[in-house]
């Protein structure tokens, strides 16, 4: 498990505080009582013009009122600007990237906003520009988020200027470099610091941020590269005991955990994932007495007798990640009785991808109020013990990539919090239990790739589950067994049942699912065309291959990425609006089927597409020329069309050109010559 980096509860405590001052004084409807100062809203309109926008965010951004304008909030006494919210959750929606606001560089008109204290700029696309020195004449920011915002270059040391500044976010600025931290011993009120995924690897002072910032209570590092020099530099005040947060993940530290961690007696979380810790994990760990959540997963530890030490005496401990290291694969299964306060107190529980072999250890049994566990790709074996139906507090049960054998065991129907049952890929057969109906909070249910020919999914196993967002039975080889009226309690967002057995026409119950946006419903023997409420599904990825669906293609869901056809008996042309029907593909596969005429050129159109399969079909004419620029499509990388009547010449242009004809003649003219094996081996990848 993979700790949220991005949320946690000192930064929310701290916005809270910041957003109850500004309330104080500001209006967080978004309206002023005197109206919009108009120096001001000739500042805000400049800094528009500065943007694309091509999604319409800013369009708001022309009445009177600038007070009233999305993202813009101003003091309800004066009328000022204080706040600028145009943040971009690069995290949440698919495709951000198509919302974000995009411009060559911050506009300087910002020094209009005098009385601004709170900027987000967050996800936007600022094409590589550098951080502008002028944020640090903005003396009243207490709040500046530039993450994930295409910036590069060194930060500017004029950032220390802000000496009110509590949040200062650069995360996720992958050309961003700090070269000195000299700078930062100014900001005495700073208590949020986020670097991870900016250069620090040539910066030699790192400790100034922990040394001489006496408010920092989280500091984000991850993927800075960093190594045990930069460590090495640290010393231990008692500035650094108030640090609270410490993320120190996807670095290059070696060798064992330094004892200056044993200093920070106010941790609550130690994230030291993904670096190359190869000792025992040390005992002062217990010492940290205020630690709640800790990760130590994708490392080279070796002695799990010292993290059963740590989970035993660590009482604060409420979340443990310890995934593919390089333990014993004997040892998790020899430990004995735990003591009350782990019992109590650990909730989630993650060790996978460690190898572990024989049975699942009875001890996991005495965790009373563990939440999550996640024990997935290791070697265990043998039968799921019934044990793990009375861990009543079970919210995810996470046991994917085992060996276990036998039947699921109808006492996991007693978990009744239980949200995740994840069993992918074991060995498990017989019948699925009727209890598992009994699980009326289950949101995932993956039953795929085991050995369950013979079982029946039936409406006694899902008319309870009404929570359900997604079912996995895929290669499980089941049957589904339901009414033809059938209606679910339920409505999903994936239904993964490829290679099962599902009838001979698409399930009528899924007309009733308006929320799907991943269907697979591969190798189940469907015959009949393709139904026209597909439409009314958000689809992202729609898998129908290796079936008998005939019949043309009709009008798909805009929204969809992945779309697999293959193997059908589809037929007549492609449809000439391809382009505006599908505008986001990534891949589209229609190989093996009837489909005839010529390949429309509205297919130009898809910007996104990276992978075209249209081998084994009847068209014929010309390759349109569009795939050859690479400004139009810049990322089809995969094109296949053997087996057609096809004709003319497709021309990749750029550097490196690559011509290709209808018979699979290859050409490659060499301005690079250190590129030209890598250019013909691309090649290879667009077949006649």
């Amino acid at each position: 498990m993979k700790f949220n980096m991005r949320k946690f509860s000192t930064i929310g405590l701290l916005l809270v505080v910041l957003l109850f001052n500004e309330t104080t004084l500001s209006c967080l409807c978004n309206a002023s009582t005197i109206g919009c100062i108009k120096e001001e809203r000739q500042a805000l309109l400049k800094f528009k013009d500065s943007f694309k926008d091509y999604t319409g965010r800013l369009s708001s951004w022309h009445s009177q009122d600038c007070c009233s304008w999305k993202g813009v909030q101003c003091d309800e006494i004066t009328g000022h600007v204080v706040r600028l919210d145009l943040g971009v959750d690069s995290f949440a929606p698919r495709f951000y990237y198509i919302v974000r606001l995009v411009a060559n560089e911050v506009h300087s008109c910002l020094l209009q906003l005098k009385y601004l204290n709170h900027l987000d700029l967050a996800g936007n696309n600022f094409n590589n520009s550098p951080i502008p020195k002028f944020f640090g004449s903005m003396a009243q920011l207490r709040y500046l988020n530039l993450s994930d915002g295409a910036f590069s270059g060194i930060v500017p040391h004029h950032l220390g200027n802000l000496s009110s500044l509590r949040v200062l976010d650069l995360d996720h600025n992958f050309q961003v470099t700090v070269d000195d931290f000299t700078w930062v011993y100014r900001l005495s009120s700073l208590q949020y610091v986020g670097l991870s995924k900016v250069n620090l690897s040539q910066t030699q002072n790192l400790h100034k941020v922990l040394n001489m910032t006496p408010c920092l209570l989280e500091l984000h590092l991850s993927e800075c590269g960093l190594d045990n020099i930069h460590l090495s530099h640290m010393h231990v005040n008692s500035t650094i005991s108030n640090v609270q947060y410490l993320d120190l993940s996807s670095n290059s530290f070696e060798g064992e955990l330094p004892s200056r961690f044993s200093n920070m007696t106010s941790l609550r979380f130690l994230d030291l994932s993904f670096n190359y810790f190869n000792s025992s994990i040390p005992l002062y760990l217990e010492k940290l007495k205020s630690l709640e959540h800790l990760n130590l997963g994708h490392n080279a530890f070796h002695d799990v007798g010292g993290m059963l030490s740590l989970m035993s005496n660590q009482c604060s401990l409420r979340s443990f990640d310890m995934s593919s290291n390089r333990f014993d694969k004997r040892m998790f299964i020899s430990y004995g009785n735990l003591s009350s306060c782990t019992m109590y107190n650990l909730e989630t529980l993650c060790s996978s991808g460690n190898d572990f072999i024989g049975h699942l250890p009875n001890w996991l049994g005495q965790l009373k109020h563990l939440k999550y566990l996640d024990l997935s790709w290791n070697l265990f074996n043998g039968s799921i013990p019934d044990w793990l139906g009375r861990m009543s507090s079970l919210h995810n049960l996470v046991l994917h990539v085992n060996q276990f054998i036998g039947v699921i065991p109808p006492s996991l129907g007693n978990l009744s919090a239980l949200r995740v049952l994840n069993l992918f890929y074991n060995k498990l057969n017989g019948t699925i239990p009727a209890s598992i109906g009994q699980l009326s909070n289950l949101k995932i249910l993956d039953l795929s790739s085991n050995s369950l020919e013979g079982a029946v999914l039936s409406e006694t196993h899902l008319s309870n589950l009404s929570m359900l967002e997604e079912l996995r039975t895929s290669s499980a080889f089941l049957t589904l067994k339901v009414r033809s009226d059938w209606i679910p309690p339920f409505q999903l967002k994936s239904l993964l049942m490829g290679s099962c057995r599902v009838g001979i026409q698409f399930p009528q119950w899924l007309q009733t699912q308006k929320k799907v946006v991943e269907l697979d419903l591969s190798n189940t023997s469907i015959s009949g065309t393709l139904p026209k409420w597909l439409l009314d599904m958000p689809l992202w990825t729609l898998d129908l291959s290796h079936n008998h669906i005939s019949g043309p293609i009709p009008k798909l869901p805009s929204t969809l990425e992945f779309v697999q056809l293959s193997h059908n008996y589809i037929s007549g042309p492609l449809p000439q609006n391809i382009g505006d029907m599908v505008p986001t593909l990534l891949t589209l596969s229609l190989a093996d089927n009837l489909i005839n005429g010529l390949i429309p050129n509205s297919l130009c159109k898809i910007w996104t597409l990276d992978e075209l399969d249209l081998s084994k079909n009847m068209l014929f004419g010309n390759l349109p020329q569009c795939w050859g620029d690479s400004r139009e499509i810049p990322n089809l990388w995969v094109m296949k069309f053997s087996s057609n009547k096809l004709s003319g010449i497709i021309c990749i242009q750029g550097s490196l050109d690559i011509c290709l004809d209808w018979d699979g003649y290859i050409e490659c003219n060499n301005s690079f010559r250190e590129s030209f094996l890598w250019v013909c081996e691309i090649a290879q990848f667009i077949s006649f």
